[in-house]
């Protein structure tokens, strides 16, 4: 319906910008043509702004909602919903409209003046632990702009692990050679429960549950697992989670960390990086070379690329056949631009131990 006072200033500019509008929100299940006015005073008014869910567990989804009314003699419209973190969605309940009943009404399509309706928004706990407050920002064109909506709870833990993350350190690949390593955690739990099955352990990872169930005084129910570090891991950090279906619908994770060592450690262990360096500075970095088992026969070093121009590099004996350290220094002179290349270190070839590259980088300015 074009607006009738286009028709009474006889103004045919008018008329084309009332059909246009009519056609931008001809899918709004509204009949009412909607126009975006400038300084409009309709407003939206929220009966409560702020919800406390109280205490909730992980994993858990909350409906919450926002009743409103529109104010102030004219309609409105939404044109954004942002949810932050904590909440999965936020839409419009038309409570105006009984044809919309069980669905949501569309964002910028006009509200009437008068209309009570609701912002329904899904809280959900997943990820989280302890006190957490998320928001939804409602925006248009009503009076007030921008609106803060907000929901706080207090998640409480599902599971507790001890300790928090399986940490099996720094064993060499020699060492693990030899047979699994062994760490045990124990896992608390805010009442009874049953593994129901592991989710996609990774190779070189092995979990068996050790002795029976502990049911605690307060209802709890504590497990035990020893978590197995297997040789087949490469050298480098181990970063998993073992995941764990269970029957109180809330996963199980056991974070795992490792940093598996070859026969040499490396530190760093992948890339040098000088940063910027202002013309006429020099600077140095240091790589520590050492024996895990064994000795190793001193190393060779070759700086390829681009920064072979303003570096140079001098191998120091710490422990002869045990430890050494490799000293990189950039030249004072060097003209400015990028600097990308490789630091190759071998070893003799009847030593049998592996080459190592690592990535070189220096930025030079006026």
């Amino acid at each position: 319906m074009v607006r009738m006072e286009y028709w009474k200033r006889g103004n045919v500019f008018g008329l084309s910008v009332g059909l246009i509008f009519t056609l931008i929100f001809a899918n709004c299940a509204s009949p009412a043509v909607t126009s975006w006015v400038e300084g409009a005073q309709g407003d939206l008014v929220f009966g409560v702004r702020e919800v406390e869910v109280g205490e909730t567990r992980q994993q858990r989804s909350h409906r919450v909602e926002f009743p409103f009314v529109v104010v102030g003699g004219e309609p409105v419209l939404i044109s954004d919903l942002t949810a932050s973190v904590g909440f999965t969605r936020a839409h419009i309940r038309a409570d105006w409209d009984a044809s919309f009943s069980g669905e949501y009404w569309p964002l910028s399509c006009e509200i009437p003046a008068g209309s009570k309706g609701v912002i329904v928004a899904d809280f959900d706990s997943n990820h989280f632990v302890g006190s957490m407050q998320s928001t939804v920002a409602v925006r248009g064109n009503f009076a007030s702009s921008e609106i803060q909506l907000k929901a706080s709870a207090f998640v409480l833990e599902e599971f507790s692990n001890d300790p928090t993350t399986v940490n099996f350190g720094e064993p060499s690949m020699a060492e693990l050679s030899q047979g699994p390593l062994r760490r045990v955690v124990r896992v608390v739990c805010r009442e009874p429960f049953n593994i129901l099955r592991w989710k996609d352990i990774p190779p070189g990872l092995r979990i068996e549950e050790l002795g029976e169930a502990e049911l605690l005084e307060d209802g709890r129910m504590a497990r035990s697992f020893d978590v197995y570090l297997l040789h087949g891991f490469g050298e480098g950090p181990l970063h998993s989670d073992l995941k764990a279906e269970t029957d109180v619908g809330v996963d199980l994770h056991l974070p795992v960390s490792a940093n598996i060592l070859g026969n040499i450690q490396y530190q760093p262990f992948r890339r040098m990086s000088f940063g910027l360096l202002p013309h006429g500075e020099s600077r140095t970095r240091r790589l520590s070379i050492k024996s895990t088992s064994g000795t190793i026969p001193e190393p060779h070093f070759e700086i390829l690329g681009e920064p072979a121009v303003i570096m140079t590099a001098q191998l120091v004996v710490i422990k002869p056949g045990r430890e050494y350290q490799l000293t990189i220094q950039t030249d004072p002179t060097a003209a400015a631009g990028k600097y990308h290349g490789t630091l190759r270190i071998t070893f003799p070839e009847d030593s049998a131990l592996a080459s190592k590259e690592f990535f070189v980088n220096a930025r030079v300015r006026e």
